[in-house]
């Protein structure tokens, strides 16, 4: 069995790379931090597990159809995809700079788009499955956050329509929606832009979602939400909206 794992050199891309690991599982690193990748195959290795490291940008289709044709020529065979890539920069949006803006609309709807469509190919025939690491914002968007949520709202309409498109075909995608994990991506985000509201739902360590990324492929789940809180309130705000969202605020 073998993975691609996309934004493979920290936080939960890198956790799914070591679960992956310790299960037996054979891994390809992709992400823009080559040196990081190499310190991060010495350990993977230790698990007597093939890995390959493949230095690119999700927001090039080319780098990603290089590295997965490399991936391919090593390993023999590509039929897992996570998609663990991703940028946050949270703050009102008439503050954000433009160059904030793009990127995480580059990275975080683009870069799995991109990441996708490089994969299927190989896929198409025998199966495959596809984990991608959303957010709960991508159910409903938090002040401070709009591109950000807008980013990962794009995701799910995305997955919908290509699992329509897809069905008769043998290609599991799975959206993963965790609340706030704690890893390196909140120091670049914006750790002091985070609701206050958020001290209600449990943080998240990478290593959680990486697991349940993982899990979730194994059994074919279309979404996971996580923490169950999170999810519960998602379902009441599916619900009632306007007293949910009056409600979020007002905690």
């Amino acid at each position: 069995m073998f993975y691609f794992i996309t934004g493979a050199s920290s936080g939960i891309g890198k956790c799914c790379a070591f679960k992956l690991a310790q299960k037996g599982k054979n891994v390809a690193l992709f992400s823009r931090r080559e040196e990081v990748l190499k310190e991060i195959k010495k350990e993977i290795e230790k698990f007597n597990v093939k890995t390959i490291t493949l230095k690119g940008d999700v927001r090039y289709l080319e780098d990603l159809k290089i590295g997965m044709e490399k991936a391919k020529e090593y390993f023999g065979n590509l039929n897992n995809l996570i998609c663990a890539a991703g940028l946050g920069f949270f703050s009102p949006f008439i503050k954000l700079e433009e160059w904030q803006i793009k990127e995480m609309i580059e990275i975080n709807t683009l870069g799995v788009i991109n990441s996708v469509y490089a994969f299927l190919p190989f896929v198409l025939e025998k199966g495959g499955k596809i984990g991608i690491i959303s957010s709960i914002q991508g159910k409903m968007g938090f002040k401070n956050m709009c591109v950000y949520g807008g980013s990962k709202f794009a995701l799910h309409g995305f997955v919908q329509g290509l699992r329509e498109e897809l069905k008769n075909l043998n290609i599991k995608i799975s959206l993963i929606c965790p609340g706030t994990v704690e890893t390196p991506f909140l120091d670049k985000a914006g750790r002091d832009k985070i609701p206050r509201q958020s001290r209600y739902l449990k943080v998240l360590c990478p290593e959680e979602v990486a697991e349940i990324t993982i899990k979730a492929m194994e059994k074919g789940k279309k979404e996971v939400i996580v923490p169950f809180t999170a999810k519960l309130f998602l379902k009441f705000h599916d619900i009632f909206p306007n007293f949910a969202e009056w409600l979020f605020y007002k905690l």
